[in-house]
């Protein structure tokens, strides 16, 4: 078995533990609430950031002022008194080692700014720099390519969020997530391996990943999954922002895999969805609810049903990707130290 795929298997048992150790989190979570920001800036890179999305809107939703920043560019481009106007800072790495993480907490460091780490390493540069650290209990990642760490990551943002917009009660439905991502990865082999049959695997080199709010973070991380692990160009781009140019690829029957939660969006990406079918060399509906649509020889769907709120369905359709990218990376033959470009921690900026 690929390093890859164990790991994505693990992820259920990963959200497991971070639960389990919830309640040695808390005094800390209670500390950096205490605080009351209101202008909160997250910083990350690739899968890191990503994992930020859903707790910025999160956190915007109740009043809050949040954004998600690259950290390379926030270094070069962020002066230093830009930080005396933010609250807090946190600093996503899943390492604790990442050189622009590093750097830009070295360029802040005299700053007044509370600055909070979310890592798996807790003896780590980041963990050591920061003021209150939060452990997301992920474990050891063995292989390229974010799995644990990620999920992990995002459900630590949350946690994080929930306790700043006292919405701890809500920490319920975290409690369901690892039996629902246990349920999507064992669906996600089959259904994957289903979909072969219907699709030819080049179409999905090209292809564009879509769905708008608390999901993008899992439509960038879907895209980076897809380019590290099988080599496949994926374009991840807001349903919204695709309508304003970049909908002229589909002039070339290019596939699309678009994302659907049940929330009030849900009317907006189906109707796009349907306009676009004529167009698109597949379209791949991923949707936790019941999709009422005609489907046709270019058009699949995945259908669950879970009771989770917005900002946590993204983590359900995540696995179909992952498999999706190993399944890909395993037909291309390629081995699981075969990377040319990437290690598996940033040292060099």
């Amino acid at each position: 078995m690929n390093i890859f795929e164990e790991e994505i298997k693990e992820q259920s048992g990963a959200l497991q533990r971070f639960l389990n150790n919830m309640p040695s989190l808390r005094k800390t979570l209670l500390r950096v609430a205490s605080f009351h920001p209101i202008r909160i800036a997250f910083f990350g890179m690739g899968s890191s950031l990503y994992a930020t999305i859903p707790a910025v809107y999160l956190l915007r939703s109740a009043g809050i002022s949040a954004d998600y920043y690259d950290a390379s560019e926030a270094l070069w481009y962020i002066p230093q008194k830009w930080f005396d106007n933010i609250d807090m800072c946190i600093f996503v790495s899943q390492s604790g080692e990442t050189i622009e993480i590093r750097k830009l907490l070295d360029k802040i460091r005299d700053s007044k700014v509370l600055k909070v780490g979310i890592t798996a390493n807790t003896k780590s540069y980041v963990a050591n720099n920061c003021d209150e650290v939060i452990d997301i209990f992920a474990g050891k990642e063995r292989a390229l390519g974010s799995t644990k760490t990620h999920m992990n990551s995002v459900v630590a943002s949350l946690v994080l969020a929930m306790f700043l917009t006292n919405l701890e009660d809500q920490v319920k439905y975290l409690m369901k997530l690892p039996s629902i991502v246990n349920d999507s990865i064992l669906k996600a082999s089959s259904t994957v391996e289903d979909l072969f049959k219907k699709i030819d695997v080049n179409k999905f080199n090209g292809s564009v990943i879509t769905s708008t709010g608390f999901l993008l973070g899992e439509v960038y991380q879907s895209a980076l999954t897809l380019n590290e692990i099988s080599r496949v160009s994926a374009l991840a781009i807001s349903t919204g922002m695709l309508k304003h140019g970049p909908m002229e690829i589909f002039s070339e029957r290019r596939g699309i895999t678009c994302f659907v939660p049940s929330s009030s969006v849900r009317t907006l990406l189906i109707k796009f969805c349907q306009s676009i079918v004529s167009h698109a060399g597949f379209i791949w509906i991923m949707s936790n609810g019941a999709l009422d649509i005609e489907l046709s020889p270019h058009l699949f769907k995945v259908e669950t049903n879970f009771d989770l709120p917005e900002y946590l369905q993204g983590l359900i359709f995540l696995p179909y990707i992952q498999i999706l990218a190993y399944r890909i990376r395993k037909m291309k033959n390629l081995e699981d130290d075969e990377f040319y470009f990437i290690k598996k921690v940033t040292m060099e900026e």
